[in-house]
């Protein structure tokens, strides 16, 4: 099979029909530890900035259980580290926002979409509102050490949000619209679809932006949330579905 190249187009890929798969305690990875990736040469969003992550426009979610650096699986980190040399080459650089999140910081983030569905919506109504804070944040309610299907994809550590930044200038690269609203722009494919009317310089910029991030990262062995440009996998419940095949990171307790 050939290796696609890192500006390759990126394809539509469908979550709706796909089966839940099943968690795997003997896999050989299953109890890789958490490590940090300060220790890995991995750029990351300085913790005071982490705080306001997804918050463009309500207040910033601070939570006491926030770790202070980014914590991610240890071979999740040495993958990384084999993306950012491919990278390099392009005088580009991943640049990480958010790794393995505590149960009780995923309970805030599923809040905080829970109340921009209320307010983009003007709506109460209960599985509308869930339907939009899912696009973008796994559901913790019915959390259960017990229960697989019920583990958030950040609480197994196998879960990263990242973006690229020039080398040269320290500077993000343009992934998004400035206007971005949590909403179809935010499809990893999106750009792709766009008929020439619409694909302007801007969107032609981001789109080849994706694609390299995309590229790079599904050619050393993650997966893509396609509703999420940032959001990849390895290992987590997502990586098992996307693979149909089971996923071996547990939620860590902390």
């Amino acid at each position: 099979m050939t290796t696609p190249t890192i500006e390759a187009p990126i394809p539509v890929v469908n979550l709706d029909h796909i089966s839940p798969t099943i968690f795997t305690a003997e896999h050989p990875l299953a109890n890789d530890p958490l490590v940090s990736l300060d220790d890995y040469n991995i750029s990351c969003q300085p913790y005071t900035q982490r705080q306001n992550l997804v918050a463009k426009e309500n207040p910033p979610i601070i939570s006491a259980h926030i770790t202070q650096n980014i914590l991610l699986r240890k071979t999740v980190a040495e993958m990384l580290s084999l993306v950012n040399e491919t990278l390099l080459q392009q005088n580009l650089k991943l640049y990480v926002k958010d790794g393995y999140r505590p149960i009780a910081v995923q309970i805030e983030y599923w809040d905080y979409f829970i109340n921009l569905a209320r307010k983009k919506m003007k709506s109460d109504d209960e599985q509308s509102l869930i339907s939009f804070a899912k696009r973008f944040c796994s559901d913790p309610s019915k959390f259960s050490p017990d229960d697989s299907t019920t583990w958030p994809l950040h609480s197994t550590g196998g879960a990263v949000d990242l973006t690229l930044m020039d080398t040269k200038t320290g500077k993000e690269l343009l992934l998004e619209p400035k206007e971005e609203d949590y909403g179809n722009m935010s499809i990893t494919h999106y750009a792709e679809a766009l008929p020439a009317q619409q694909l302007t310089k801007q969107w032609q910029e981001m789109r080849k932006n994706r694609r390299i991030l995309y590229n790079a990262m599904l050619n050393q062995g993650f997966t893509n949330n396609p509703n999420e440009w940032w959001h990849y996998d390895f290992g987590t419940p997502m990586y098992g579905l996307i693979k149909d095949t089971s996923f071996w990171y547990g939620y860590i307790n902390s």
